[in-house]
């Protein structure tokens, strides 16, 4: 009897059960039993065990790519200027607009022209005024100064003469008294070694008379000494006295305002229009009308035969895998490219972890404050061993993947994850190169239906 006749088998209710039927009844009834274990131990296997997605490792360089957003600047601008302090009338052009040379850029308010530069000329006739009175002082101090040097020279000579005198008067008294102490010692035969109560009166009174001129005579010498000091410290002082610069600093100051008057004449003679000097787009612009002009720049023009350069901010990671000179491609707007150069990398100041690249651009290519993307490619060394980044997994410091592995169980052979340690020697967004027991026959494990760990069943996905 075969199974499709047991299955087909229909009970003839007429006919009495036999032993062979009722075997015939439980054959099927454990048949079914069976078929339908078989479909739930299928569905539960289906719920236990991950389905995971596998791929051999590869021998392979990885590619780093940075991109990032910016902005175009101008690579060189002009400032233009006015004087300060100038009433504004009109301004003709605005942030961002080119501009040729010669259009009109703004005009400076011509009353208040006008009065600035009447007031110019009256401060100069002021200056030149205090200027004159400065200069005739100045050249009463010189005479006076010349007087006082003349005078100091007199007064010096004359001290000089007087102590020269006395010197000289002090120099022949002490000859003098030496000379009547010797002529008494020769004539009387006086031992002056002796002590003053065995010798003659007139002995003792001429040695005295002797040390006193001594003493007077070096007293004329050290006040000649003195008084040549003195005289000469008149004279240093005289010679160190502070100069009256008052009139050569008033001079420079009318010759300033000449120079500024000059400027004036030349706006107001112009009708207060200030034009363009090159072909260029309005970059920066600090003046409006009825606010006065100041000391810094009016506007700034981009000329555009200077060209454009490209700035962004990028991470101290990325920094690795940009150098100057680098060549760089960006993306303009309306699906543009153009070819850039980097032209340097500098650490911000203001935010530690980021560095400004700036890119050079050729002429012509772009325009001021226009958007661009960036885009760096760099290929590293070839690596032996490459896996996807999803295939990596990292326990503390410690990097491993998961490899499929067959083993013999009661049930059969059987798919489990091993854990094989890596080490990680380079990455970026999508591989990573590693060294560790790896061959390319393993297959790595890249994903999966759910999370798989270590000596988990696994089940790879048909390829």
């Amino acid at each position: 009897m075969n199974l499709k006749t047991i299955f087909t088998y229909k009970t003839d209710r007429s006919r009495p059960v036999t032993i062979q039927r009722r075997a015939l009844r439980l054959l099927a009834g454990f048949l079914v039993f069976m078929l339908a274990c078989t479909l739930l131990s299928r569905a539960a296997d289906s719920l236990t065990v991950a389905q995971v997605t596998t791929e051999k490792p590869a021998r392979a360089a990885i590619p780093h790519t940075v991109e990032k957003d910016g902005r175009l600047e101008p690579a060189q601008e002009r400032p233009v200027t006015a004087e300060g302090g100038i009433l504004v009338g009109s301004v003709a052009v605005g942030e961002g607009q080119q501009v040729k040379a010669g259009d009109l850029l703004f005009t400076l308010d011509a009353d208040d022209l006008a009065r600035q530069v009447l007031e110019k000329q009256l401060e100069i006739q002021r200056a030149q005024l205090q200027l004159q009175e400065a200069q005739q002082k100045a050249a009463l101090g010189e005479e006076k100064d010349e007087l006082s040097a003349l005078r100091a020279q007199e007064d010096y000579d004359m001290a000089m003469e007087r102590s020269r005198l006395k010197l000289q008067q002090a120099g022949e008294d002490r000859r003098r008294a030496r000379q009547a102490l010797r002529d008494y010692k020769n004539d009387n035969d006086v031992d002056g070694d002796e002590d003053d109560e065995d010798l003659d009166p007139t002995y003792i009174a001429l040695r005295d008379d002797y040390r006193a001129k001594q003493r007077a005579y070096e007293e004329a010498l050290s006040d000649q000494d003195r008084a040549k000091v003195d005289a000469e410290r008149v004279l240093e002082d005289l010679e160190l006295e502070d100069p009256d610069n008052s009139a050569a600093t008033l001079g420079i100051d009318v010759r300033l305002r000449q120079l500024e008057l000059s400027r004036l004449q030349a706006l107001s003679e112009a009708g207060g229009e200030i034009y363009a000097p090159i072909d260029g787009a309005v970059t920066a612009l600090s003046v409006a009308p009825g606010k006065r002009t100041a000391d810094e720049a009016a506007l700034l023009l981009a000329g555009a035969e200077a060209g454009f350069r490209f700035t962004c901010e990028i991470t101290d990671d990325e920094r690795e895998y940009l150098s100057p000179g680098d060549k760089v491609k960006l993306e303009l707007p309306g699906h543009k490219r153009a070819d850039g150069t980097v032209e340097s990398i500098a650490a911000l100041a203001d935010k530690n972890g980021f560095a400004k690249v700036t890119v050079s651009l050729p002429a012509g290519k772009g325009e001021a404050g226009m958007s661009a993307v960036l885009s760096a490619t760099t290929r590293s060394e070839q690596y032996r061993t490459t896996v996807p980044v999803s295939a990596l997994h990292k326990e503390g410091e410690q990097y491993y993947v998961l490899a499929v592995r067959e083993t013999e169980s009661v049930l059969g052979v059987e798919q489990s994850a091993e854990r094989l340690d890596v080490t990680l020697l380079d990455r970026n967004e999508t591989t990573a190169a590693v060294e560790g027991p790896l061959t390319t026959d393993d297959w790595i494990i890249t994903g999966g239906n759910k999370t798989v760990r270590e000596n988990d069943r696994v089940r790879p996905e048909a390829t």
